[in-house]
């Protein structure tokens, strides 16, 4: 890693970086994801209790949680490595106990909005071309899911600066942020960007815009003040006609304009035995 020094001024070129303050060493060990193997107090956890059924926890000793399959106390927990298996003490069930990733925080968080998921995340961030130390700007915070996936992306040494209009949404992804060891290069503000554009951001200071509201048109204009010279927007919208106005408000402003729709496809791979020759 490269001295204090050098992140500080690393930092000190960044126009956004004034709102988190100057980077300090715990800052670099800090993520949604944890360093150690063993749970304790605190600990950020997802249980896993079958097949598309997960669900998070903050551990805590004399917490009992109950569910279909039985009853797990926290304290059971505790000390206990990531991906151990829990039995219930009311039941033969059981439960899994699994590292948070950024793709299992957004299965398993409370969707409070419609998110974005992993494979449009992943295709998102490469548009976007986002690396250790960029710095975006996000409007449209809602779960938070896509938040995570932008801190993993540009952190710890880069910036997110996430604004959502909706104070109640707001006030728990800060306190989700707070608890999930993202805050100090994660914000988020109660504002709505397409009435007074991305507040507390510097002009031209941010790498990358990224838009996950109802009239992104209406936001072009804010993103092209604060982003650099070439930076990038991306516009995350479910209907063709959003996206046709949205394409249509970026006029001069940007060029190399694409849009895009990704589908997953799954498959199922199994063997299957030929059939026996005949002779």
């Amino acid at each position: 890693s490269p001295p204090l020094s050098s992140l500080n001024r690393h930092a000190s070129s960044l126009a956004c970086a004034k709102a988190f303050g100057p980077i300090s060493p715990a800052t670099l060990t800090k993520s949604l994801v944890p360093r150690v193997d063993t749970i304790s107090e605190g600990s950020l956890v997802v249980l896993y209790s079958s097949f598309g059924s997960l669900d998070f926890a903050y551990v805590k000793d004399g917490t009992i949680l109950s569910n279909r399959n039985g009853t797990f106390h926290h304290g059971d927990m505790l000390g206990r490595t990531y991906g151990t298996k829990i039995p219930s003490r009311s039941s033969d069930g059981y439960i899994y106990v699994l590292r948070p990733t950024v793709e299992l925080w957004a299965d398993s968080l409370d969707h409070r909005t419609q998110i974005c998921h992993s494979l449009d995340q992943s295709y998102v961030i490469h548009l976007l071309r986002l690396v250790p130390g960029s710095v975006v700007l996000e409007s449209g915070t809602g779960s938070g899911a896509m938040t995570h996936a932008l801190a993993r992306a540009v952190g710890p040494l880069g910036r997110v600066l996430s604004y959502e209009f909706n104070a109640v949404r707001a006030a728990v992804a800060r306190e989700e942020f707070e608890r999930n060891g993202v805050s100090s290069y994660v914000s988020c503000e109660c504002a709505d960007v397409c009435e007074g554009g991305f507040e507390g951001a510097e002009d031209g200071a941010a790498d990358a815009v990224f838009l996950d509201v109802p009239e992104p048109w209406r936001a072009v204009v804010h993103a092209r003040d604060k982003l650099r010279p070439d930076g990038r927007v991306c516009s995350y919208s479910p209907c063709i006609e959003q996206t046709q106005r949205f394409v249509e408000s970026l006029g001069s402003f940007f060029h190399s304009v694409v849009t895009r729709e990704v589908r997953l496809k799954p498959y199922c791979v199994d063997f299957v035995p030929p059939p026996p020759l005949s002779v």
